[in-house]
């Protein structure tokens, strides 16, 4: 990436870096931020670092210094150390100081290097800081105070953090988002799901409401025949569940609502699972089984509703889904339709059946 001069904060600013010529000591602190500034604009060549040190400088000093035989035929470098000749106070300046510190070394005294209130006097900080520093340990020492007093970046992250009582002794940091999953995050949750906790092999065939409900066969483990007068008893209304809207659309993010949709029961699976609870008194984590019926079904693609019987109708299916039995809400009929055209199948139910009312309000 070449360097945009355009880019370049303005030498007029208030806050812009100035070199003065009445602040010769001050050249050694002008070139690091040259330096920093060319780092952070892309300039790479000799002559654009050049017309870095050469744009924040006095104006009598820019002439002064584009004359100078380095400026004209030398590196940066070689720029540099003319410059450093010209001004023997700085080298005075620097001695002794942070300035002359190997690069190594530098990022481990930036925190004396931020505390500098003045670029003139920066020792009288620098003491500041470290009596206070020591001051500080000898508090936190003397009276146990290690985690109250600690000042520290990482401490205050940590003390910013979120836990749960499941992870006592872990802890997430920011940056924190609520987002929906992306598709490839949401397959790996599924399949991490399916290998930590193992479907068992119970299944069933039937589900029955007790207290007066409906009883429901499942169309795979339980056959159907006319021939036998077998009423097929496998279709049920209202499921509802968390559904993606943006399904049918890749590229749009995951938008979840909740649906009302008619299918065939199949079966249902009984699914055993040790989920860790919140801890004992002794900060272990419980592991307490708890048993969880899914009804696996086929649901169906409406067509619509009947105008004059407002009954829907459907002709095909759509792919098989798992949920929750407390997701069934109540045994539906499927009538076959005897209009001309492909074969499709009424839905009916009777009115005192659950979730009847409901739907009719909505």
């Amino acid at each position: 990436m070449s360097m945009d001069k355009t880019k370049f904060p303005s030498p007029f600013g208030g806050r812009a870096l100035h070199f003065k010529a009445d602040e010769p000591h001050m050249l050694g602190w002008y070139l690091d931020n040259v330096e920093e500034l060319c780092t952070a604009y892309h300039a790479k060549t000799d002559d654009e670092k050049k017309w870095v040190a050469i744009r924040y400088a006095a104006p009598e000093l820019q002439r002064e210094w584009v004359n100078l035989e380095r400026y004209k035929d030398g590196t940066y470098e070689e720029f540099v150390k003319e410059l450093y000749m010209n001004y023997p106070e700085a080298k005075k300046a620097e001695k002794g100081s942070v300035m002359l510190l190997d690069k190594p070394t530098r990022p481990r005294a930036c925190f004396l290097v931020r505390s500098s209130k003045s670029r003139k006097n920066p020792y009288a900080s620098f003491a500041r800081r470290l009596r206070e520093i020591a001051q500080n340990n000898v508090i936190k020492l003397k009276y146990q105070l290690s985690d109250e007093l600690d000042l520290s970046d990482r401490r205050e992250e940590e003390r910013r953090g979120h836990t749960i009582a499941s992870y006592p002794d872990i802890a997430v940091l920011q940056p924190h988002i609520c987002a929906p999953l992306s598709a490839p995050v949401l397959k790996a949750v599924k399949n991490y799901l399916l290998q930590t906790f193992e479907v068992s092999e119970d299944e069933w065939g039937k589900i029955s409401f007790l207290d007066g409900g409906d009883k429901i066969r499942g169309a795979d483990l339980v056959e159907s025949s006319e021939k036998n007068m077998t009423r097929e008893a496998s279709f049920i209304k209202k499921y509802s569940h968390e559904v993606d809207v943006n399904r049918n659309f890749r590229h749009k993010p995951v938008l979840l609502q909740r649906e009302i949709v008619y299918g065939q029961l199949l079966r249902v699976i009984e699914f055993h699972a040790d989920i860790p609870s919140a801890p004992d008194d002794n900060g272990r984590l419980v592991q307490q089984a708890r048993t969880v019926w899914l009804a696996v079904i086929r649901p169906v693609k409406l067509l619509g509703k009947s105008k004059r019987l407002g009954i829907p109708f459907y002709k095909d299916n759509a792919p098989i889904e798992v949920v929750d039995v407390d997701d069934l809400s109540c045994l539906v009929a499927r009538i076959p339709d005897h209009e001309p055209g492909p074969p499709r199948w009424a839905l009916c139910e009777r009115q005192d059946a659950m979730g009847a009312g409901e739907e009719n309000e909505e």
